[in-house]
């Protein structure tokens, strides 16, 4: 984990990319969990398609440049941790609140690695809302695809982008307050700081 942590403040496009040692390292924890398990269930029939909010299942699985995380889900409340009107922002009369479905499966699955509370600062916003809070033109969260989760404190803000990691998100912002999570596969794979 530490490689980790010193990779994000060394980070430069010549060295190797956070994102990159941090799944390493937990795909290599993965390994050898998985090592000492007598027998893996099938999981060949389960797409990512099939898995919804309404009913989690107790596998969880994300497909990822050619790479599967699991999570265990038992336990998980029915339809996941979240509200739906934890995204809708008060300040935004424009924004319906409604988020991509499988973006919601990632964070209920990361929020349920992690075991603790998270509360959502920013979810679906609407294009002039956007502008407004001086987000990027086509963000994220205009898609429905994003969420910005309260994090202040080093501990927090570990907590969450070890378990997005491990839930399989590959684009995440580190920023002084809170920790953006997003999953609009038209963008590049990134880990950055506001």
């Amino acid at each position: 984990m530490w490689k980790f942590i010193k990779s994000i403040f060394t980070w430069s496009s010549d060295t190797k990319d956070p994102v990159k040692i941090l799944q390493e390292e937990l795909m290599s924890q993965l390994a050898n969990e998985i090592k000492g398990m007598k027998s893996l269930p099938d999981l060949s029939s389960i797409k990512p398609s099939v898995i919804s909010t309404e009913s989690v299942p107790s596998v969880y699985i994300k497909e990822s440049n050619n790479q599967t995380s699991l999570v265990d889900t038992k336990g998980m409340p029915e339809g996941g941790y979240f509200k739906a009107s934890e995204f809708k922002s008060p300040k935004d009369k424009d924004s319906d609140g409604i988020m991509d479905n499988d973006f919601l499966n990632m964070l209920n699955a990361a929020r349920h690695i992690a075991g603790n509370p998270w509360k959502v600062t920013s979810g679906k916003r609407s294009p002039a809302y956007n502008k407004e809070v001086g987000g990027v033109a086509k963000s994220s969260h205009e898609l429905g695809k994003a969420a910005d989760i309260s994090a202040t404190s080093g501990a927090k803000k570990l907590e969450i982008v070890s378990a997005a990691i491990k839930a399989g998100f590959t684009r995440i912002g580190v920023a002084k307050n809170f920790i953006h999570l997003d999953n609009d596969s038209s963008k590049p794979n990134s880990i950055w700081l506001y």
